[in-house]
């Protein structure tokens, strides 16, 4: 198999006898520079079909964690769990940010919790799966909740190809417009920073299937004085939104939005 170009160490695009590109996971195999041969007994798992910005979301995170991940992604296949190819890399991607948060004392509820934990119960087994394995292999102690936010991300990839994902990309492509426009910041919509935003976003999206809500009135005043133009930004989103048959978004959620316009301005603009 024929590398063609490497994202770290440990992963490399490559190139089959076919010509297909392919994600290859292999001890080593991304030290040289390509393009070069590496044998396939090095390699001990290949990706299909993976979208270019999910593999950009791994590039600089801790090995301990790529692993984690594939433990997890292993279990949630064994309970016959279908995910996309692009689950992997933005679980990474998740599990990296969620360490981020806790070291920093960032934490707060998703607000359509119970609901997740009564209506997707297998992917619920694999989110508590994941904080077992986060504590034992990476020594970090994440908050309960946590677990949701992973159920959520399996419930997002295994609904990956359907209608509504067509529908719901149009619509962050839309919301990534008003940031545009409201915050005088030009998003790279093929970038990593875009990536994550989009995996976000998605959870806005669905609240409409639950109902749960959660009070973080202190944190969202002090984002108001903060972050005044991501919050204004948020709110015209929570217009855009309800204009187009999402419901209207809960302050909490207005509180998520105004974080996460906020991440992807800042990552944008460095």
């Amino acid at each position: 198999m024929k590398v063609i170009r490497n994202i770290n160490n440990n992963v490399a695009v490559c190139e089959d006898s076919n010509g297909n590109e392919v994600v290859a996971f292999g001890k080593g195999i991304g030290f040289r520079t390509p393009p070069y041969e590496v044998d396939i007994k090095d390699i001990d798992r290949t990706f299909y079909s993976v979208d270019k910005r999910y593999i950009e979301l791994i590039k600089d995170v801790d090995d301990r964690i790529v692993e984690v991940a594939m433990d997890i992604r292993n279990y949630a296949t064994a309970k016959d769990l279908t995910t996309s190819s692009n689950f992997l890399f933005s679980l990474i991607d998740h599990i990296n940010f969620a360490i981020e948060r806790q070291e920093k004392g960032i934490q707060f509820t998703l607000p359509i919790k119970d609901d997740i934990r009564y209506k997707f119960a297998e992917e619920m087994e694999v989110g508590k799966y994941a904080l077992k394995v986060i504590h034992e292999k990476l020594g970090v102690l994440m908050p309960q909740d946590e677990a949701c936010y992973i159920a959520l991300n399996i419930v997002n990839s295994e609904t990956e190809v359907s209608n509504r994902q067509e529908r719901e990309q149009r619509t962050i492509s839309e919301i990534t417009d008003i940031i545009t426009s409201e915050m005088n910041t030009d998003i790279n919509k093929e970038g990593v920073n875009y990536s994550r935003f989009c995996s976000h976003m998605y959870y806005i999206l669905r609240k409409t299937e639950f109902n749960q809500e959660d009070n973080y009135r202190d944190l969202l005043n002090t984002l108001k004085q903060a972050n005044r133009n991501e919050y204004e930004c948020a709110l015209k989103i929570r217009d855009y939104l309800k204009e187009h048959g999402y419901g209207d978004l809960s302050e909490d959620e207005v509180l998520f939005m105004t974080l996460h316009v906020s991440r992807l301005c800042q990552r944008e603009n460095e």
